[in-house]
């Protein structure tokens, strides 16, 4: 990115109902989390919530419509 702020960010989540920690992902384009079926993403680790980036920017690269 050209200094831009990246689009999207990794967020931790309060821990669930057992402690556990969880992740989601925030699109800061849009001001909202990042969801699928109405519902929003939550990873149980980083690393997943990483990985969701790195496809949300494949198809940002593409032009794929993906909201």
């Amino acid at each position: 990115m050209d200094g831009a702020a990246p689009r999207y960010e990794v967020v931790r989540l309060p821990p669930d109902d057992r402690g556990r920690e969880t992740w989601a992902v925030a699109d800061r384009l849009t001001g909202r989390w990042v969801q699928a079926g109405g519902e929003v993403d939550v990873y149980a680790a980083e690393f997943g919530a990483r990985a969701c980036i790195r496809r949300l920017r494949y198809l940002d690269e593409l032009g794929a419509h993906h909201d």
